[in-house]
């Protein structure tokens, strides 16, 4: 018996524990966000793409709105609430390091909010007069209903399995609980739905415009590393599609 045979009865306890967590979830009733917002969400475990859709929203978002983006700090040193204004210094260990990327990404020009607690920390934005929000990795957290929600699925989430064989949080077909859906190519040239769904469905991939000393700040061309031997190190939840990324760029990788 190999060991994904062994884990596969965890993953009907699993979904039956999922349903009771997604039950007992909205007995209290489901709060609709009295300020304009957007969540962004996935069916798996990191490696879609919610934090650079956040940071491609907001930019759009913070020229004409107060812009908040609450966040749950995953792996945080912190605990409680942690509200960060426009301007300020941050530690990555106070906050997390997926908010405080997003927050440096924006240049420092977002309301940055951290709560497990998605409604506190709407409430506590609401008073602060932001007007427009994004919620990260919002999926799973039924009581607080955003205006838009959307779910980033890749081609992989379909033939994939549920906690603990596989990689997915949920089943598939909780895509239809998103209002829009966005399929991220990452290195793939093409993708095809296999099987209808009455959503808005939209494309979304990365692109490498070029590299960046971070010592230095110095920029450099695509061109200008091709010619070099690289050496690849990444610490995000799918490091296979930036290596295809790298390559597709004719870069090689050592």
């Amino acid at each position: 018996m190999n060991f994904t045979t062994f884990l596969t009865p965890l993953k009907f306890l699993y979904k039956s524990l999922l349903r009771l967590h997604q039950k007992y979830q909205l007995v209290n009733g489901v709060i609709e966000s009295p300020i304009p917002s957007i969540g962004i969400g996935n069916l798996r475990i990191g490696g879609t793409g919610k934090t650079p859709l956040t940071i491609f929203l907001a930019k759009k978002l913070v020229k004409k709105h107060k812009t908040g983006v609450i966040h749950s700090g995953y792996k945080r040193k912190s605990r409680g609430f942690i509200y960060v204004e426009p301007g300020a210094d941050i530690r990555v260990e106070s906050v997390g390091d997926e908010p405080f990327l997003i927050y440096q990404k924006l240049g420092k020009e977002i309301f940055l909010l951290v709560d497990k607690d998605r409604i506190r920390a709407m409430e506590y934005a609401k008073k602060q007069g932001i007007d427009a929000l994004i919620l990260d990795d919002n999926f799973q957290y039924l009581r607080f209903k955003p205006h838009v929600q959307i779910a980033i699925i890749v081609p992989d989430d379909f033939k994939a399995r549920l906690l603990p064989v596989g990689r997915l949080r949920e089943p598939i077909d909780s895509i239809n609980r998103a209002d829009i859906i966005i399929v991220n190519l990452k290195h793939r040239d093409s993708f095809r739905f296999p099987f209808s769904i009455n959503k808005p469905v939209f494309v979304m991939r990365y692109r490498i415009h070029g590299f960046k000393d971070v010592t230095t700040g110095k920029h450099y061309d695509i061109e200008d590393i091709k010619t070099k031997p690289v050496i690849a190190f990444c610490g995000i939840a799918d490091p296979e599609s930036f290596l295809m990324l790298l390559e597709g760029l004719g870069l090689h990788v050592v």
